[in-house]
């Protein structure tokens, strides 16, 4: 059976080909974008080619990426989740107890509200257009629908209470459905699963184990049932993970690899300057504010990267380390796997386990656990061994083995948040 899966991220858009649930082919696309604004001619060159070619689609990617557009198709718009349009608006919910533990700075609900306010026709992420363009429905996934910050998680409904406090009407908001049920046809069956839902799969389809997802953003992510668990208050915020695996706890950093993608271009760097980084150095760590926007910390911050390589790098390791110890409080692991572009280097992995005390597992080509995840999840709904499948095609590569000795990067970046956190 050919597969393919399409992964829309921060900059680009990968589409995987899977013959016999063998990655055959990876092309990438490339956004061209200003202030947050992406164009939407590639998405449109993705869905065309999808729907000449396959008849078996998964879709992942961002999961508050969200567009507007009209129903000819002209005046497309696509906005990624790094966009502030809508800002705004969270002031409008900011103090209503209810609103606050859906609607955040990370959800969809405030660029919808704007879109349609901008007298868009079609709200939703690139998932809901795409399948628009390809069968003309109007949907999206419970998993989806749930990080909008509009959606009853028990009843699978648009909450009335929320909808109006934003005035937004129901009918202009694609119907939740469960995607692999509801969107199979004779010539064409869509399924769509958010990117770090895939990346759970990806990493650990059994949902045992805490999962790490190191790119332009980091996320960590642990499943905890059919109950949605969390603690908002610190930033860690109950996600759907799926229709049929309840829920994760999750805690992310917005500009986590993005920061040092600008570094290194502004130094004429590359990657390979990790790996040359002593990992016993001591430094004083002085944070960049641009590593303390997540979920836990989430206010306007300075861009600034006036600091070394050295000081950069161990700043990451030290905020991927906080937001996993942020998700291990509500629900702990033994271990740990790491995904993303930046488990590619050693050095990520073995301080995050030199930080946590935890043994780190790296699978092979961690820069695709998304691709390979949103496979491993339709595999899992056909009633196939998803486990089997990721062993057999993404083995553990890399093992780190857990100490406590370089506890002192965990704390530095704590002193860094709290110093910025008193400052504002």
């Amino acid at each position: 059976m050919d597969v393919a899966v399409v992964d829309i991220g921060t900059s680009r858009i990968k589409l995987a080909i899977f013959r016999d649930w063998r990655l055959e082919t990876l092309k990438t696309y490339r956004f061209t974008s200003m202030d947050g604004l992406l164009e939407p001619d590639y998405i449109d060159e993705v869905g065309r080619y999808l729907d000449r070619n396959f008849s078996q689609i998964v879709i992942t990617g961002q999961r508050a990426s969200i567009m507007g557009w009209s129903g000819s198709g002209d005046r497309s718009l696509v906005y990624t989740w790094r966009s502030d349009l809508g800002r705004d608006i969270l002031g409008r919910v900011s103090g209503d107890p209810v609103a606050s533990l859906f609607i955040r700075s990370g959800s969809g609900a405030p660029r919808i509200k704007r879109l349609l306010d901008m007298g868009y026709e079609y709200v939703g992420g690139v998932e809901t257009y795409l399948t628009w363009l390809m069968t003309g429905r109007y949907v999206v996934d419970y998993s989806y629908a749930y990080t909008y910050g509009l959606l009853d998680p028990f009843e699978r409904l648009y909450s009335d209470y929320l909808l109006d406090l934003l005035d937004i009407d129901v009918d202009s908001l694609p119907t939740p459905v469960d995607s692999y049920e509801e969107l199979i046809g004779e010539d064409m069956s869509i399924t769509m699963i958010p990117d770090q839902s895939a990346a759970l799969y990806g990493e650990d389809p059994r949902l045992e184990h805490c999962k790490l997802t190191l790119g332009s953003g980091a996320f960590a992510d642990k499943a905890v049932g059919e109950t949605p668990v969390g603690d908002p208050d610190r930033g860690v915020i109950p996600i759907m993970i799926s229709p049929v695996d309840g829920f994760m706890a999750e805690v992310y950093i917005s500009f986590w690899g993005s920061s040092l993608d600008r570094f290194l271009s502004i130094h004429g760097l590359n990657y390979s300057v990790l790996d040359s980084l002593d990992v016993e150095l001591y430094h004083s760590l002085n944070i960049p504010p641009i590593l303390l926007r997540g979920s836990f910390y989430d206010v306007e911050v300075s861009m600034d990267l006036d600091v070394g390589i050295e000081e950069l790098a161990y700043g990451m390791a030290g905020a991927a380390s906080y937001i996993v110890s942020l998700v291990s409080s509500v629900s702990d692991s033994r271990d740990l796997y790491i995904g993303g572009g930046g488990a590619v280097s050693h050095f990520f992995p073995e301080v995050i386990s030199r930080v946590l005390d935890k043994n780190v597992y790296v699978r092979r080509r961690p820069e695709l656990s998304t691709v390979y995840g949103a496979a491993a999840y339709l595999i899992k709904r056909m009633d196939g061994d998803a486990s089997s499948f990721i062993d057999d095609v993404r083995p553990i590569e890399r093992v780190y083995r857990g100490s406590d000795d370089m506890r002192w990067v965990f704390e530095k970046y704590v002193e860094g948040l709290e110093k910025h956190s008193s400052l504002g």
